[in-house]
């Protein structure tokens, strides 16, 4: 029985967060700091003996001595000064580990209602026609139905996502809905005005940026918090538009031993809602 993972991916963004969130807290500190920079100047001393026995360093003992340490200083600066980076990097490394979570999910969404429902095939297997020779290499039905199955999840993981999201328009999905925050508190709703499709895409574009251009665009750990809250919100309601259209259960109630037999289909929840 195919299920929504919902927490599961709630969970996953939940993870990566939280592991940079608590690195940044502890690299912050000014002792943390002081036990890296040591760290990366192990065997400094032993290779600036090394070069002082080759005679690279010149003068007499004061002046190599006075070298030596005004050397070492420089590389602990430059080493301090890289810890300080770290923070930037973490920050947009998480960025590029949250979108591609949620690329996955995206995925996830689709894949499940084409296992539960496999007549919205139809609707989107135009110009994804096998060849006889594909045709004549599978077995049985179900390999045919897996084929085209397949070729629409790769085609749909190389869309954009304003493609990705007309597709689940196509199948139904009301995607307008995954960006209406009136359900929520006042707090969360200011919090993500303006929090629509296309600052997912602006999101998902500091994210190649960070791949493909080395840039780091986030600067502070809250801007990282709030992209998060904006992914799980989309988490949660993509997950119940698919639930309240295909009827298709959550992980969290298939864990918890809820029968599937259960699960209402669409116009008996519709029902239910107007009750």
């Amino acid at each position: 029985m195919p299920t929504i993972k919902m927490f599961d991916f709630l969970a996953k963004l939940s993870d990566a967060y939280f592991v940079v969130y608590n690195t940044l807290n502890i690299v912050k500190r000014s002792d943390v700091q002081s036990v890296i920079v040591n760290t990366m100047m192990q065997g400094t001393n032993q290779l600036l003996q090394e070069l002082e026995d080759k005679k690279v360093f010149h003068g007499d003992i004061l002046q190599r001595t006075t070298f030596k340490n005004l050397l070492t200083q420089q590389l602990k600066d430059g080493h301090a000064r890289k810890v300080q980076e770290y923070y930037p990097i973490f920050l947009n490394q998480n960025l590029v580990m949250l979108c591609t979570i949620m690329e996955i999910f995206f995925l996830h969404i689709l894949e499940t209602i084409m296992l539960k429902e496999p007549n919205v095939l139809v609707g989107l297997t135009q110009g994804k026609a096998l060849t006889l020779k594909q045709i004549l290499a599978v077995k049985n039905y179900d390999s045919i139905i897996e084929k085209f199955r397949s070729k629409i999840l790769d085609h749909f993981s190389r869309q954009g996502l304003e493609e990705k999201f007309k597709i689940y328009e196509k199948i139904g999905l009301d995607i307008g809905k995954v960006f209406d925050y009136s359900t929520y508190t006042s707090d969360a709703q200011k919090r993500l005005i303006g929090y629509d499709l296309s600052k997912l895409s602006e999101i998902f574009d500091k994210r190649h940026n960070v791949v493909h251009k080395n840039e780091l665009p986030l600067k502070e750990l809250s801007e990282l918090a709030k992209i998060k809250e904006f992914f799980e919100k989309i988490v949660i309601k993509l997950s119940i538009l698919t639930v309240d259209k295909y009827a298709i259960l959550l992980d969290i109630l298939a864990r918890s031993g809820y029968p599937t037999d259960k699960t209402p289909a669409e116009g008996q929840r519709k029902k239910e809602g107007d009750n």
